[in-house]
């Protein structure tokens, strides 16, 4: 997700669709073309373990007392040898005006207090794409724990008759073109 952020031209829409009833987006392409809102990167390695301060704390604690929901994803060195689980590197959350990338790789099993209340929250929703697969597993060995209130749109997609359950396929499929470079997503985190 911080790549896509980062790249500007990481979507495009497909040409304007006139028939709202297919319940797709009409707008200019540029309106997918980058992320607008903030992208705050935060190395937790350099979070200060008294006070647990850093950028983006108070938006994500808002985000959980309002019991608004996150994009929420994860992210690691490929395990490219057999029986290697390489540790998640880097946790996002975003909404549509904030992107908030927790570099993780520096620091074993420990998250600040705020980033637990967010993944333990019942109430602030974690959206993603592919939960029950690698996501789970990597979230399980790197913190010991499972959050709580994971939407997995792979499997909404799948309940509703989708036959796309990738992100690159569901954001087709609501035609949204989206760059997605199997060498970004593959590379060491």
């Amino acid at each position: 997700m911080y790549r896509f952020l980062n790249d500007r031209q990481g979507a495009q829409q497909h040409p304007k669709n006139t028939n709202a009833s297919e319940g797709r987006r009409s707008g200019s392409a540029d309106s997918y073309n980058q992320f607008r809102g903030r992208i705050v990167l935060v190395d937790l390695a350099t979070v200060d373990g008294q006070t647990e301060d850093f950028d983006g704390r108070t938006w994500l604690e808002t985000r959980v007392r309002e019991r608004m929901p996150v994009g929420w994803d994860l992210e690691w060195q490929p395990d490219r040898i057999q029986g290697s689980d390489n540790p998640i590197a880097l946790m996002q959350f975003a909404d549509e005006n904030m992107a908030l990338l927790l570099r993780t790789h520096k620091t074993g099993n420990w998250l600040p207090a705020s980033v637990l209340r967010a993944l333990w929250s019942d109430s602030c929703s974690k959206l993603g794409v592919g939960w029950d697969g690698a996501d789970k597993g990597k979230m399980q060995n790197t913190f010991n724990f499972l959050p709580n209130a994971i939407v997995d749109l792979a499997e909404m997609a799948k309940k509703k008759g989708l036959t796309e359950q990738g992100l690159k396929s569901l954001t087709e499929h609501f035609g949204i073109k989206m760059r997605k470079d199997s060498r970004v997503a593959r590379s060491n985190w």
